[in-house]
């Protein structure tokens, strides 16, 4: 099956609500506070429009959408070749082609390709005062973060940059469920580690340069702005 016929064949409005999410009608459209990006938990909210006649979505909080192929995509962080197969548009008369380099060599390819400036330009302002607010951040902290290239947007999702010998090699991005992982695949990450293991002190290790300064936010009360300042400083090797 072609694109096309994939979502013909799923209508989204159909499609949305066999997901258990209600839909309000709004004209001839619908709108709706869910979301295969983020949870839009405000009462009342329905930051997401359904176009019936176009079959696209689009969610003005996440400034994502696309057609029932993208919902699929953001809400399960696949290819669009795997999420046309899950929507039963898989070829599966191709057959498979024969790789041409090894796969150490593809691995150093895709992460070579890898495009950072590009999550870091789709963090806009907009997503910045989404981010503050849920984070409970200030919005100039987010802002800063996105200034140093520390954060930014991955297909909707924040991200932050994963660097290997002073180059961003991919990224480490926080699902919809909570749930981390990092891409392109190979791509790993050493735990961040503030203390010294051998003299026995407390150490504070953190899987995630997020879950770092969420650490900072809730526990450290009135020395936040300067640890803050000490580590981006770190992580901008400065």
């Amino acid at each position: 099956m072609s694109r096309d016929e994939i979502i013909a064949a799923n209508p989204i409005v159909e499609f949305v609500r066999s997901r258990g999410i209600e839909l309000k009608p709004a004209g001839k459209n619908f709108v709706t506070s869910g979301c295969p990006v983020a949870s839009h938990k405000k009462p009342g909210h329905r930051p997401l429009t359904i176009e019936a006649a176009k079959e696209v979505w689009h969610c003005n909080d996440c400034d994502v959408g696309g057609s029932v192929i993208d919902w699929i995509k953001y809400e399960k962080n696949v290819t669009t070749a795997e999420a046309m197969r899950e929507l039963g548009g898989g070829r599966n008369d191709e057959k498979p082609r024969a790789a041409s380099t090894s796969t150490k060599q593809a691995k150093k390819i895709a992460t070579a390709k890898f495009d950072w400036p590009k999550c870091v330009e789709a963090m806009t302002d907009k997503r910045i005062e989404h981010i503050a607010k849920w984070r409970g951040w200030p919005p100039e902290f987010v802002r800063e973060l996105r200034d140093k290239k520390l954060i930014g947007i991955h297909k909707g999702l924040v991200a932050f940059p994963v660097e290997n010998h002073g180059k961003i090699v991919g990224t480490h991005v926080r699902k919809k469920d909570g749930n981390w992982f990092h891409t392109p695949d190979g791509i790993h990450a050493a735990p961040m580690v503030f203390g010294n293991p051998a003299a026995n002190e407390i150490l504070n290790v953190f899987e995630s340069t997020g879950d770092g300064f969420a650490y900072i936010d809730k526990s450290l009360g009135v020395a936040v702005k300067l640890l803050r300042t000490f580590l981006l400083s770190l992580l901008c090797g400065k």
